[in-house]
Parts: structure tokens; sequence; C-alpha cells
């Protein structure tokens, strides 16, 4: 199945996030404490799925019985689970500041003629969708819409986050590397590299930095020059054996479409480090 390209920023490493999502519990816990604010009355379990749709391309999150919340779409993508564990609660505990506009023909001066476009589906069926503009002029305020009547104010943390505009949602660590270590010390522990079959133990570098652009479907392999890829990458770390296969150049000529042996999702990667 084919999705959009996907292309989200990279936050960082886990503290990063972990910092986020500390920010996320205090942002929708001091909303609960002012119920007078929040804009919609439904409960987290009465959500069954939230779709996100803007800059970041498009993710579906769902509720599953036995896994809690997680990422139906783009399908097979690696993504950090704490934050679609957040999702409902972000939802649920969206608070408006203030009231800035309430004809619809005012939308385009606060960003929302191209908004990012959250809906929440009920267990009933029902829709809620948010419209998140841009923020404001000094920052520390976004604009948004909820369920297109009305134009209000959000703190700018709970636009951030609930834009995903600062939180690594796909994790872009294609290859399971250990990203709390060093590159050099990811580095040293990767061994018996081999391009084509050939011994190459110098790309261990550049291994240890590889990590997604932009993923762009499941699949497909004729495409992107996967069938029969130009540049099959052996390695080990850990005494596991993983592969990275290197396609056709990507079109902006910056990098590669590729895959790992671990997955059927192709996404690109930096042509940077590879000495062909």
């Amino acid at each position: 199945m084919k999705n959009k390209a996907v292309s989200i920023t990279l936050a960082g490493v886990a503290i990063a996030l972990l910092a986020a999502y500390i920010l996320l519990r205090g942002i929708t816990e001091q909303a609960s404490r002012v119920r007078t604010n929040i804009v919609w009355t439904f409960a987290p379990a009465d959500i069954a799925a939230v779709a996100i749709s803007g800059s970041a391309g498009f993710l579906r999150f769902e509720n599953d019985s036995q896994q809690g919340w997680i990422l139906t779409s783009p399908e097979g993508v690696p993504y950090e689970r704490s934050i679609a564990q957040a999702l409902p609660l972000m939802v649920v505990n969206i608070a408006a500041e203030k009231k800035v506009a309430g004809d619809p023909k005012s939308f385009p001066a606060y960003g929302l003629e191209s908004p990012t476009e959250i809906t929440a589906t009920l267990i009933d069926g029902a829709e809620h969708t948010l419209l998140l503009g841009s923020l404001s002029a000094s920052g520390d305020a976004g604009y948004f819409s909820p369920d297109g009547i009305g134009v209000y104010t959000m703190s700018a943390a709970q636009w951030a986050a609930l834009a995903l505009d600062s939180l690594n949602i796909l994790d872009k660590n294609v290859l399971g590397l250990n990203r709390t270590m060093r590159p050099s010390d990811i580095a040293a522990r990767i061994s018996n590299i081999r391009v084509n079959g050939e011994s190459r133990p110098d790309l261990a570098g550049a291994l240890a930095r590889v990590t997604a652009g932009a993923f762009l479907c499941e699949g497909e392999f004729a495409k992107y020059g996967l069938e029969d890829p130009s540049y099959v990458i052996e390695f080990e770390i850990g005494g596991v054996a993983k592969a990275l296969y290197l396609g056709a150049v990507a079109d902006d000529n910056e990098g590669f479409y590729a895959r790992c042996s671990e997955s059927d999702y192709v996404f690109t990667v930096s042509r940077r480090g590879f000495a062909w």
C-alpha cells in the first residue's frame, strides 16, 4: 500500500522525547483543572481513532484493545509509542485561551486557509475536527478552530504538541541502532561489513549515522530500484545480522532510495559517507 511521503523534523535522542512527553502531560493536566476552557466534552475512552493531516503528511492512530494506541497509517513504520499513547489525552484537553473571530471567512488571517487538520473519530462514529492554524505574531499562542466554528487561541506549547511540530513520532532510526550512544561508539560495535559481498570496514561510521530522510511507501521496490538494488550492505552489530539495500539515486540527487532487511518500507537516506 502506497502512502504519502512522510517527512517529520527529527526531534533528537530519547531525552528530548521524554522531555516533550513530560511537557504534554503538564499541558493536559493543567487543562483538566480548567474545564471551562475545554472545547470538547468527550473523554479519552470515547475516542476510537485520531488522524493528523498537515505538513507532516498523513498519520492515523487507532486504539487497539491489545496494544493501546498504535500508528496504522502509514503502516509498518517505527514510531514513538509513548507519544501515541498520549494523543487521546491531548485531544480531549484542547483548551481555548480566548476567542478572536467568529466568522469562518476570517480564517485566512490566522493561518487556517491551509491548516493542520486533526480529526477525532469517536466509538459511536461521530467525528470532531480541529483546524490548527499558525502561531500568533508574538509566538506565545496558536490559532485553532474546533469543528470549524469560530477562531480561538491556545498556548504555543499545546499548539506545537498537537501539530507534532517538535516531536519525533516516526522513528527514523531505521537500522535499529542504539541512539543513546555516540555515533563513534555505535561504529565501534559494527563488524563484518560487506558491500555486494566485498569487505568494507571503512563504512562503520556511515552506517552508525544512517537515519531515514523521508518514508515513502511499502513495497513497490521496482519503482525505486530496490527490486535489484545497486548496493547490498550487510553487517553485524552485537551479533545480530542486518542489511541495508540501496536502490536508485533519489530525485533530489542528495540520497538513495533504500530499505532495510527488517522492513519492506521504502525510505530515503543521505549519500554522505558512502563512497561510490
